[in-house]
């Protein structure tokens, strides 16, 4: 068999080649490592983006059950009011038990020493234990009266007449407050 030889007697210039693609790997290892990145941050931003939307949903939840427990809130405040009213009272309370006797006497005493035409609207111990009395009366002579009678008894001591005023009705009512201590032995 022969051989044959093939000579192109074209000048280079003109010679149509074949075209083969052909990518230099210095180009192609950045655009890959490129792409990774890209893919990766997508993804993560993804799965960053779902995240906040399940936090947003879990956070409108409780705001909803926060809505819901706002009446529940108010009536547990409102509780919490009503028992330390309860718990003053219960204290009060607690030192009247305490006290049972002497404001007994003190009430009997009031009874039987209050003129006719008198009456008390209020009768007050403060802690030093002075008790001031606060009355309305028809006459100023009634006030003098109540005093008399009031040192006349053993169980008063250190009777004082704070105030004496009118109090309606013409100035045919007074309003008076008187101070005074009970002995030991009441």
């Amino acid at each position: 068999m022969v051989e044959r030889i093939e000579i192109n007697l074209i000048p280079a210039e003109y010679v149509v080649r074949e075209k083969h693609f052909s990518i230099n790997l210095s180009i192609i290892i950045p655009i890959l490592i490129s792409l990774g990145l890209i893919i990766t941050a997508i993804i993560w931003l993804n799965a960053v983006n779902s995240r906040v939307a399940q936090e947003k949903v879990n956070i409108s939840n409780l705001e909803r059950e926060i809505e819901v427990n706002k009446t529940i809130q108010a009536e547990i405040k409102t509780l919490e009011q009503k028992q330390a009213e309860m718990q003053i009272k219960v204290e009060g309370l607690k030192s009247i038990n305490v006290n049972r006797a002497k404001w007994i006497n003190a009430l009997e005493l009031y009874a039987y020493v209050l003129p006719e035409n008198s009456w008390l609207t209020s009768i007050e111990e403060a802690e030093n234990g002075m008790i001031t009395i606060n009355g309305m009366t028809e006459a100023d002579a009634e006030v003098g009266q109540l005093m008399n009678r009031l040192s006349a008894s053993p169980l008063v001591t250190n009777i004082n007449l704070v105030e004496i005023r009118d109090a309606g009705r013409n100035g045919l009512q007074k309003s008076f407050t008187i101070q005074h201590f009970f002995t030991q032995s009441n």
